[in-house]
């Protein structure tokens, strides 16, 4: 019988534990959303879609992720670390995690950077297409204060509805190519050509044209560009 008493009480004491531990990691998951400056619900990606409807809920062909499973994520802020479950989706810009049940997204500027399977991630700002955009850059090389960026959009396209001359096409997601960008000190260089490149540095504009010609190196050639960016960096 005293057997019984101890097990129950030691159950009883690992409920409790558990409980308290799950509790703390709740409260944890939940003040992301006033720790992480910029981080708002996913639903309220609904307008870009114009509908009601949060994207998921939609017969949408594709999905806005490059990885679907969440994996454990390190986001470094100048107010601490933090750790959760997440993964990127392209399509907001952000890091995806969930809280109280529902599914929010970070599209701060004000983390320092996130390390998700081994890779590095940052938020950067830049012009695409004529518009100004803070979004998710994956780190592909650093040299000192250069690094190598690779940026991966997508766009939602909307239902076509079926007409006279007009196939029916179903709403769905849209990947565009891999875009490069070189961070050269305090510039961020969008590597569409290689023309804005030749622009900052004008006095090795001859040995960059040179070294690339040579090289073979092309906008989308990503070790290429790894070669190029350790070139520039020790001119």
């Amino acid at each position: 019988m005293k057997n019984v008493v101890l097990l129950f009480a030691f159950l009883s004491l690992a409920n409790q534990l558990t409980a308290q531990i799950q509790n703390a990691r709740g409260a944890e998951i939940n003040g992301l959303r006033t720790q992480m400056s910029g981080t708002i619900a996913l639903t309220d990606f609904s307008s870009r879609a114009g509908t009601a409807k949060i994207l998921s809920d939609l017969n949408i062909q594709g999905k806005p992720y490059l990885k679907e499973e969440n994996s454990m994520g390190v986001f470094y802020q100048s107010n601490g670390i933090i750790k959760i479950l997440t993964r990127i989706n392209y399509y907001a810009k952000g890091f995806e995690f969930e809280a109280d049940g529902n599914t929010y997204v970070t599209t701060s500027n004000t983390i320092d950077s996130v390390i998700v399977d081994g890779e590095t991630y940052v938020f950067r700002t830049f012009n695409l297409k004529g518009d100004s955009i803070t979004t998710v850059l994956k780190v592909l090389g650093r040299r000192g204060r250069n690094v190598l960026y690779v940026y991966r959009g997508v766009e939602f396209v909307q239902e076509v509805k079926p007409g006279p001359l007009v196939d029916y096409k179903p709403a769905h997601f849209e990947w565009n190519d891999p875009l490069y960008l070189f961070e050269l000190g305090d510039k961020l260089i969008t590597l569409n050509n290689f023309k804005r490149l030749l622009e900052v540095l004008p006095a090795k504009e001859k040995d960059i044209r040179k070294f690339i010609k040579e090289n073979s190196i092309q906008k989308d050639d990503m070790e290429g560009l790894r070669r190029l960016l350790d070139y520039v960096s020790g001119l």
